[in-house]
């Protein structure tokens, strides 16, 4: 039963008008617009990809709305097309609405640091917030795709004929009939696609995947790469199907295709997806939106819209946040040269120390170094852990009340929440994370902010926050090592029959194959992870407690319970021995992803020299290179260049910390201060590497 004239007139302009509202309302009138534009606000379904999912009722779908209007600022909903229709394989009249969000980016949004800069969001894309790529470089290009060449695509003042809008969903329900047939095919006559696309069809791909033009390099960047390496492929069909004038717009829940992941698109290995989101025989799944133009007789345009990572257990937020963890300083941070610092409270720094004189920055930037930026942009979540655990364990042992305990957590969760806005600041005079965090809580609720230093030190405080991040880390490093000989396996013997040189010092020695050369480094990467695995169970052990290297006299402190909390294998049992760690034991972290970046440097000397024009062994797609201003023949692979560096880099900064700590003696040492911003920059150095790898 086809729609009248008058409702789909009626129903576009009830979503643009909702958008309009949407727009321009402020964070506290979401839920209010949500409740009067939605028929019943308790069934109403919100769907979305990873991380929202599907959300029911307003009051959920409002926790998308609030914190992202919150995080961009001055926020358009910018819509490039806008059509309404009758559902060919369901129920119910659809509108469809496809473009951008387009705002300031000021606000840290689900763990990703603001960049303070204009940003837009593709409808149910969200990677392309970040201001970078997560993903391996695509075939295809990703920048922020247009609307409609022909301008035409918001249906609002009337309606297309109904006649166009079939005929555009009949040349699209063929193309699918035409590429459903070909599901198990590993190759793909283009005559095929000729049949419905346009010779100049421009196809815009999900991220990581990136747009392209013309039949041939849709087949080649896209269409051949995905059959290769996704097989099995099942087409599960659509919830909706809907078509006005020369558009149209398809969609499937909680799928369309299934397929088995063979290892090598996306940059991903093979495998068996994530349990929750596979299908019963294992397989992958796939959520897809297309929206489509015809001009003529063929399609001309295509918006491809997939949701799949997540489905293969790749959760690139999380992948984003812990290996780059972008957080940028803000123009607020204090930063004259001759500024005065406040004196703080007494235990707030070492300002305190100097009995009240106003101390100038040159005397406390000396002290101090970065410890401030350190903690409030790296360290701050590890230490509010550790503060958790500690002021839990201070409750089982009599120190603090039940509702002191519920006061301390409340406040660290207030930290948290704030930290991960952008709107917790440590300052210089503050010295450090630890005293932002007390002073926080004191401030605010009182003297309990003080008892949850009761039983601990400064020095063991940030051992344990330093002891988390390093785990963190080494285990991050160990998956990307890991994921990275996965990848390097899988396609080892692709290339097992692909003969080339061999070479000893810089010459050609004796033949061998490109399968060979590529296995001699995931054995190599997979060597890394024993190494990593090492030096996780040397650092697994919980410091807390230590306090300044002596214990605790007269107070019975749960060392085990603070382990437990923390996820600690055991207890570092001797408190010397735990100051005598710190240092040591980032010391022992680098050394154990040393073999992984030392691999990575000599992996991107080989492929710098097997790219050049002399050899040639080796080619890669054209986003993996840069150019030069006067040359316009070069082709130049700074990725390489940099990797290589950084392999020297990430040396020099282990090397800081060894020589730091080579000669100190037992106990404490201002000294090891020092070592705190080697070390993560060192880390991440590390993990950048093994990400774009992997």
């Amino acid at each position: 039963m086809s729609s009248s004239h008058d409702d789909l007139l009626s129903a576009k302009r009830l979503v643009w008008d909702f958008h309009e509202k949407l727009e321009t309302c402020c964070v506290s009138e979401v839920q209010k617009i949500l409740d009067e534009y939605v028929l019943d606000p308790a069934t109403y379904v919100f769907r979305c990809v990873h991380p929202f999912r599907e959300l029911r009722g307003t009051s959920a779908a409002a926790q998308f709305w609030k914190p992202l209007k919150q995080s961009f600022q001055r926020m358009q909903w910018r819509s490039d097309i806008l059509i309404a229709g009758q559902n060919s394989v369901g129920s119910g009249l659809w509108v469809l609405s496809m473009g951008h969000f387009m705002g300031l980016f000021d606000t840290d949004w689900l763990g990703l640091r603001a960049t303070r800069q204009l940003q837009t969001l593709r409808y149910a894309e969200f990677s392309e917030a970040l201001g970078m790529n997560p993903l391996p470089p695509s075939t295809g290009v990703n920048f922020c795709y247009p609307g409609p060449r022909t301008h035409d695509g918001l249906h609002l003042k009337d309606n297309a004929p109904e006649k166009e809008g079939l005929q555009t969903q009949a040349l699209v329900d063929r193309m699918i009939d035409d590429l459903s047939q070909q599901n198990h095919s590993f190759t793909f006559d283009p005559s095929i696609l000729r049949r419905s696309w346009h010779e100049n069809m421009t196809w815009y791909g999900p991220a990581g995947i990136g747009a392209t033009s013309s039949i041939e390099r849709y087949q080649e960047q896209h269409q051949l790469p995905f059959r290769a390496q996704l097989a099995d492929k099942r087409f599960h069909g659509h919830q909706v199907r809907i078509a006005e004038g020369n558009y149209a717009a398809y969609f499937g829940w909680p799928m369309n295709l299934t397929n088995t992941n063979q290892g090598g698109f996306l940059g991903l290995p093979g495998g068996k997806p994530d349990a929750p989101m596979q299908e019963s025989d294992g397989q992958n799944c796939i959520l897809v939106v297309d929206v489509y133009r015809r001009e003529g007789e063929k399609l001309a345009e295509n918006w491809d819209l997939l949701h799949y990572l997540k489905h293969q257990g790749v959760d690139v937020l999380e992948r984003t946040v812990r290996i780059l963890n972008p957080k940028r300083p803000r123009p607020s941070e204090e930063s004259e040269e001759n500024e005065k610092v406040p004196v703080p409270k007494k235990g707030a720094g070492a300002c305190a120390e100097l009995k009240g004189l106003d101390c100038p920055t040159y005397l406390t930037g000396f002290e101090m170094f970065s410890d401030f930026r350190l903690d409030g942009e790296v360290l701050l979540p590890f230490d509010l852990k550790a503060s958790a655990a500690h002021a839990t364990m201070l409750q089982k042992i009599g120190v603090l009340t039940k509702e002191e305990l519920d006061t301390l957590k409340k406040a660290l969760k207030e930290i948290e929440e704030l930290w991960k806005k952008g709107d917790f600041k440590v300052t210089r005079s503050q010295e450090d994370g630890h005293t932002a965090i007390e002073q926080y809580i004191t401030e605010k609720y009182g003297e309990v902010g003080k008892k949850i230093h009761t039983g601990r030190s400064r020095n063991d405080q940030s051992m344990t926050m330093i002891r988390l991040y390093s785990l963190e880390q080494l285990r991050l490093i160990r998956q990307l090592a890991s994921d990275l000989a996965t990848a390097a396996e899988a396609r080892v013997s692709d290339f097992n029959a692909v003969a080339m040189p061999g070479y000893t010092h810089m010459q050609r020695a004796m033949p061998t194959t490109v399968g060979t050369w590529l296995g001699s480094f995931a054995q190599g990467w997979r060597d890394s992870t024993k190494m990593l695995d090492g030096a996780i169970g040397v650092l697994d052990q919980n410091p807390l407690g230590s306090a300044a290297g002596f214990g605790i006299n007269g107070l019975a402190l749960d060392r085990a319970e603070t382990a437990k909390l923390l996820g600690f294998q055991t207890v570092q049992s001797n408190p010397m021995y735990c100051g005598l760690s710190r240092g040591m034991f980032e010391n022992v972290a680098l050394q154990a992803m040393s073999l992984a970046m030392v691999l990575s440097s000599r992996f991107a000397t080989d492929m710098m020299m097997f790219t050049q024009q002399e050899t040639l062994f080796l080619a890669l797609p054209d986003n993996f290179v840069t150019g030069s201003s006067i040359m316009p023949q070069k082709k130049n692979y700074d990725l390489f260049e940099i990797m290589r560096a950084n392999g020297k880099v990430f040396g020099s900064l282990q090397m800081q910390i060894q020589e730091t700590i080579v000669g100190l003696g037992s106990g404490y040492h201002r000294d090891l201060q020092c070592t705190k911003k080697a070390f993560v920059e060192a880390c991440n150095l590390e993990a950048i590497a093994a990400g774009l790898e992997a």
